[in-house]
């Protein structure tokens, strides 16, 4: 059973071992990119290749370069990006390196032979496979091979050619019929049974496709890599067209291609794991992204439930806001003129006293009717400059706060004025005042405070009252929600229509029986 693995000519007139999958890779990568393969899949597969990579621009500067580069002239990657291609070229000068540039892009690929200089002095033998790519600026894409152990063998099989009996490696000689006209030991040790003069010899291997090679090409040598049974050799081959004799040197490398298909095993494993990962990471990305989008779409359903609420009791609003108001007029402008009456003829305290709970019940009935007018659509905020503390500090005056109750105020006195609706954002503050007194009602303490965090104006609520039910608090901003006996469940609505048409967030954080916290966002520009 032969494999051939036939070899490219080189200009220096030897065979050195063809190689493609650079170009494939070019193709494929301009192939898949079409298609729309992420960038990253191209970097990790560059990054862990085993040969060389480079890119460059028109003036020889190195723009971009690959690990295995790096191991193999024992530079940096930040060394590399700060060099160009005439600080590693060992055989052309700057000129010659512009010129052959010059040639690659008139003919858009090379393939060829030179040397690099390591960051040790050490000089190494390279292969390139150089791609120019049009564009705006140009660029030249380089695969660099290492075959320095290659050049190194090539030169051991002619330096053992001159005494082929004394080679430790087998020499072969054979007409073009394939007899063999001479063995040394070793291709007698190696090959028994047919180590008779006369006898044909499959050491060769294909010879009709040599004698054609060599005819074709004008060549009398070449270079290439076979496997004969289990073994692989590296043979120099020799054609004299007189005698029509071959003579083969050849070099067992089993060894070593053992080596390099473990290491390509290794190699395509560790690629194959890698595109796993990033498989594994572009689902993880996706799952992501349809959670987040599932989170927009239910918040937007529920905006889209509460603004339909919300039109509704505008409509309510607006039907029964006039008959309601009226006759609470007239009960108010009634108990006013009572209480000037009685009051110069009696000074009967429970009169007066029944006469004020009547007042505080208007009074009561006219802020629920103003909620839900409210909240039947907040009219689009009328926005001005305007200083938070000047508003809190307003709220807090106007906000009737029980003895028990203390007040604590943190006010930053170096905050920027923000873009308010004075009257809007002062119905919001007023609102989670109030309630922040209703839940203390055996007293408490009331926080509030205020900070410039990143591109936001930060205003704090915080009370030590009897907090909120964590399965309400996802439902105290509804419409309509209420725990109080008292309450319609408008208040909180309106705070976060208000806070929301500022383009602002309010959330919250509560803990029965410790108190409730409620933060105010607002943005500064």
């Amino acid at each position: 059973m032969q494999e051939i693995d036939v070899k490219d000519r080189k200009k220096s007139g030897k065979m050195v071992p063809k190689r493609l999958k650079k170009a494939d890779i070019i193709k494929g990568t301009k192939f898949k990119a079409e298609r729309g393969r992420p960038e990253e899949d191209y970097k990790i597969i560059l990054r862990t290749a085993m040969d060389g990579f480079w890119i460059a621009d028109m003036q020889g500067r190195i723009l971009e370069v690959n690990n295995a580069y790096c191991r193999m002239v024992g530079y940096s990657h930040t060394e590399l990006l700060s060099m160009s291609i005439k600080d590693v070229e060992a055989a052309e000068s700057a000129e010659d390196i512009a010129n052959h540039i010059d040639r690659i892009v008139k003919a858009g690929s090379d393939r060829f032979e030179t040397k690099h200089r390591c960051k040790d002095g050490k000089i190494l033998d390279v292969e390139v496979s150089i791609h120019y790519i049009k564009g705006r600026d140009g660029r030249v894409f380089m695969f660099l091979r290492d075959i320095t152990e290659h050049k190194q063998t090539e030169k051991k099989i002619v330096y053992l050619a001159s005494f082929p009996e004394l080679n430790p490696n087998p020499v072969v000689e054979m007409d073009s019929s394939r007899n063999i006209c001479y063995l040394n030991s070793s291709a007698r040790r190696l090959f028994s049974g047919q180590g008779v003069k006369g006898a044909q010899q499959i050491f060769l291997g294909d010879l009709e496709s040599v004698i054609d090679y060599f005819h074709r090409h004008g060549e009398s040598s070449m270079l290439r890599e076979i496997k004969i049974g289990s073994r692989w050799f590296s043979q120099q081959i020799h054609y004299v067209p007189e005698t029509r004799h071959i003579r083969i040197y050849g070099l067992n490398i089993t060894e070593s291609k053992k080596t390099e298909e473990a290491s390509k095993k290794a190699e395509d494993e560790e690629k194959k794991r890698m595109m796993q990962e990033v498989v594994a990471t572009a689902e993880k990305k996706r799952a992501d992204e349809l959670d987040k989008l599932y989170g927009e779409l239910k918040d937007a359903q529920e905006k889209l439930v509460r603004t339909e609420r919300l039109a509704a009791m505008g409509e309510l609003a607006g039907t029964v806001s006039h008959e309601l108001r009226n006759p609470l007029g007239v009960i108010k402008n009634a108990v006013y003129y009572l209480k000037n009456k009685l009051g110069q003829f009696t000074r009967d305290e429970k009169m007066n006293r029944y006469l004020e709970i009547i007042d505080e019940a208007i009074e009561h009935a006219d802020r629920v009717i103003s909620d839900v007018l409210t909240s039947g659509g907040v009219r689009r905020p009328s926005l001005s400059k305007s200083s938070v503390n000047d508003v809190i500090q307003s709220c807090l005056g106007k906000t009737v706060f029980p003895k028990n109750i203390i007040i604590i105020k943190g006010l930053k006195g170096e905050l920027p004025e923000i873009p308010l609706d004075v009257h809007h954002i002062a119905q919001a503050l007023s609102n989670l005042l109030v309630n922040a007194v209703e839940a203390m009602p055996e007293g408490g303490m009331l926080t509030i405070q205020n900070s410039k965090k990143d591109m936001f104006i930060e205003i704090t609520i915080a009370d030590t009252g009897v907090g909120i039910p964590k399965e309400n608090l996802g439902k105290i901003f509804e419409p309509l929600f209420s725990t109080k006996q008292r309450g319609i469940g408008l208040g909180l609505a309106i705070c976060r229509g208000i806070i929301e048409g500022h383009k602002g967030t309010i959330n919250v954080a509560s803990e029965v029986g410790r108190g409730t916290t409620f933060t105010i966002k607002l943005p500064i520009g």
